[in-house]
């Protein structure tokens, strides 16, 4: 059941944030956050249509899901440092926060 309200959960911020996104009119943040969501969560979402009911967390998927977690805090530090380079050097034209959020999400 905690299982459940978790994706529950994570699916319905992503929703959230994919309609903040669209009307913000950052398109390819929303299709890229929606694509993710789905990539991430494809295997309980046939479950779900199939037999209403989440698949069981075995020891396969739970370290599966700890590499996964790993690999991308590390992809977010490196992604974080990269798109931070630019404001540390002088900025002749000042971006839009769309823009800004928009990279620090793609």
């Amino acid at each position: 059941m905690k299982s459940k309200r978790a994706f529950l959960v994570v699916s319905i911020t992503a929703l959230i944030v994919a309609i903040i996104l669209i009307s913000l009119r950052a398109y390819y943040v929303a299709i890229a956050l929606v694509m993710g969501a789905l990539l991430l969560g494809h295997r309980e979402f046939w479950s779900l249509i199939r037999k209403r009911k989440l698949p069981p967390i075995d020891e396969r998927v739970r370290e599966n899901t700890n590499k996964s977690i790993r690999n991308g805090f590390i992809f977010l530090i490196i992604a974080l440092a990269f798109l931070m380079l630019p404001f540390s050097v002088r900025i002749i034209e000042t971006p839009n926060t769309v823009h800004v959020l928009g990279g620090l999400f793609v």
